[in-house]
């Protein structure tokens, strides 16, 4: 994926926080919270890999994890495939300042894979609900008392813990290691609880695909508040499914009480937690709604440290083997050329041969083997056809062979769907098309 694109899934990730912040749900009554919702969700022919330091005990954790002396470098344990293409990779941090709201000098400095992310200062107050804490001057009118405290588009408090979270697409490297570094040395406690990275990725000539559902937030259940269940929701539906998992990842001492579909789950499902983080997940092929799936967390029994439980992603996948076949049936040029002194748009007809519905995806151009333009291709119907326009933006020059068409230069168009694969099809040979026209001057056209 070239850098401009790069660029604007981070703008992307970013307006989709604040979207999900602008949403209205409830919380826990009285240390308040952030419930869980759909920030990512999109189709991928690899896989959806998620995995996380679990603080403060996790012994893969590298360095120190004490207050005010903590220093974790972590190596995530999973390779991405040298072929795959990543589609995005987020990192999420999460440290405890050491007051459940009162201000508490706390520094965090993140690096990943040798980069700097940021090193911020944090003192910060945090109110409980009804007053809570107001977030108008990032999100707008009516959040003046939110049940969580933003400190800035990445980084947000609730109760004794900020939440910092970072695209790092562009950084994430493919068949070997990928590591993070919190350090908080210095901090009045700055004890790291979670460090987590989710990348999804495609893998060129897949024919399987995975739709994934990324549901994050900071949410609270407590024992000041028994009656609040949190819960969210993953919505949209898959053909054919064929295998469905959901994965969390808490930062509490003690594990959480869940449902899927109003079915109970099992606890123990983790292989490895920390003392005040952790995770569970579950195969849940056989309760599995193809369209809207709820689940919900809430607190274990008892008081105390026991009956306090915050979570901070929820994770759904859901394989399965799409019959989608897009091809290129027709290029048709506005006068057989390139035209001079303007730019020239072609019309494209694009057809599903396959039994599935397509979802929508790109249309790249090529210039001379220069990447000149995209557009979007709509979802297609089985069967179906759909037209679509691209523009080559080139202003060429006119030169007196372009005038009297004399020994004219040509330009090779090279039209490809899916250029990123992000689309399984059964056949992924026939999705360019390649056309060479001679540049002329556009008195040509008649």
């Amino acid at each position: 994926m070239n850098s401009t694109l790069k660029s604007s899934v981070y703008i992307l990730l970013i307006i989709s926080v604040i979207l999900v912040l602008n949403g209205y749900s409830y919380a826990d009554s009285y240390v308040g919270g952030k419930p869980l919702d759909t920030l990512q969700n999109g189709t991928v022919t690899g896989d959806v890999n998620v995995d996380s330091y679990y603080g403060f005990t996790d012994p893969e954790g590298v360095g120190n994890n004490t207050g005010g002396n903590a220093n974790i470098t972590y190596t995530f344990n999973y390779t991405i495939p040298s072929n795959a293409q990543i589609k995005n990779a987020t990192l999420y941090v999460l440290v405890y300042s050491g007051h459940m709201q009162e201000a508490r000098q706390t520094y965090v400095n993140v690096t990943y894979n040798g980069n700097s992310l940021e090193n911020q200062t944090l003192y910060t107050t945090y109110i409980y609900p009804p007053e809570g804490n107001n977030n108008t001057w990032l999100l707008g009118e009516g959040h003046d008392n939110d049940p969580y405290l933003m400190i800035n588009n990445h980084t947000m408090r609730v109760t004794s813990d900020y939440l910092l979270w970072y695209d790092v697409t562009n950084m994430t490297k493919k068949d070997m290691n990928n590591t993070a570094n919190v350090c908080t040395i210095g901090s009045y406690d700055g004890r790291i609880k979670l460090i987590t990275l989710i990348v999804a990725y495609n893998i060129p000539g897949s024919t399987t695909a995975t739709r994934y559902w990324i549901n994050w937030g900071h949410d609270v259940s407590s024992y000041n508040d028994e009656d609040y269940t949190g819960e969210t929701y993953f919505n949209g539906a898959v053909p054919n499914p064929a295998n469905a998992s959901v994965m969390i990842v808490h930062a509490a001492s003690s594990d959480g009480i869940y449902t899927y579909n109003d079915q109970n789950l099992p606890n123990g499902t983790y292989q490895r937690r920390g003392s005040y983080s952790g995770y569970e997940i579950w195969n849940v092929t056989n309760i599995y709604n193809n369209g809207t799936n709820k689940f919900t967390y809430h607190k274990s029994p008892g008081t105390g440290l026991g009956g306090y439980y915050k979570i901070i992603l929820a994770v759904q996948k859901v394989t399965y083997t799409p019959n989608i076949d897009l091809t290129l049936q027709t290029v048709t040029f506005n006068g057989g050329a390139a035209f001079v002194l303007e730019n020239n748009t072609m019309r494209c007809q694009i057809k599903n041969n396959g039994s599935g519905a397509s979802p929508a995806t790109i249309l790249a151009l090529y210039a001379n083997d220069e990447l000149v333009a995209t557009s979007i291709i709509p979802p297609i119907n089985p069967s179906g056809t759909v037209y679509v326009n691209i523009t080559d933006p080139t202003i060429r020059s006119a030169t007196t062979e372009t005038l009297y068409s004399n020994n004219n230069q040509n330009v090779t168009y090279r039209f490809v769907i899916d250029p990123y694969n992000e689309v399984p099809e059964t056949n992924e040979a026939n999705n360019e098309k390649t056309r060479t026209v001679p540049v002329l001057y556009n008195g040509y056209k008649g």
